[in-house]
């Protein structure tokens, strides 16, 4: 057999191994597709500790889900039944959110480990004091501040016809109680 009879059949071994793997969901509509992510989503879920908070509302969403996946089959009644935008948006979240549960083993957030109980307690023994109050507006900020204020009411004065002594005023007023206290 050739070089290139050997490449080429290879080749074809592959893409119809991927075809044949892949063949269920070549067939499927995005509701089945859907009804396979929460059932891929359940059972990485069963990995997790039972105790876990996050477990527990992914699972019951999820199971929520994929009860009306299964009752429905309408991509349009199922966006109505969840509420949470349309169907390519809650295959999406579907996904991500299996995507992060088969990296939660990774991250192993659940592990207990002593050294983080205790740099918690060494940040709250040593508090952070207030922050002292801002002190009064600098003077050239006041002045822009003021003058966008006029300008502003102004803009509004030509829109709804206040006058133009009264628009003054109530600028004047806020700034000067905003920058003396």
């Amino acid at each position: 057999m050739s070089e290139g009879a050997k490449e080429s059949s290879y080749f074809e071994t592959m893409l119809m191994e991927a075809v044949a793997g892949h063949k269920e969901s070549l067939t499927d509509g995005p509701v089945e597709k859907l009804i396979k992510i929460y059932k891929r989503t359940i059972k990485e879920l069963q990995s997790i500790p039972e105790q876990e908070g996050y477990r527990k509302a992914l699972e019951t969403t999820t199971r929520k889900r994929l009860d009306i996946c299964l009752e429905e089959r309408d991509p349009e009644a199922i966006e109505r039944r969840i509420g949470c935008g349309k169907f390519n948006d809650i295959v999406q979240n579907a996904k991500l959110e299996f995507k992060i549960v088969s990296h939660l083993h990774e991250w192993d957030p659940w592990r207990k480990d002593s050294t983080y109980l205790c740099a918690v307690i060494d940040q709250i023994d040593h508090r952070v004091p207030e922050p002292e109050p801002p002190g009064p507006i600098p003077a050239e900020l006041f002045e822009r501040l003021k003058a966008l204020a006029k300008a502003t009411c102004e803009k509004d004065e030509r829109k709804t016809r206040v006058s133009k002594h009264s628009c003054n005023e109530e600028s004047d007023e806020m700034f000067s109680s905003a920058n003396n206290p």
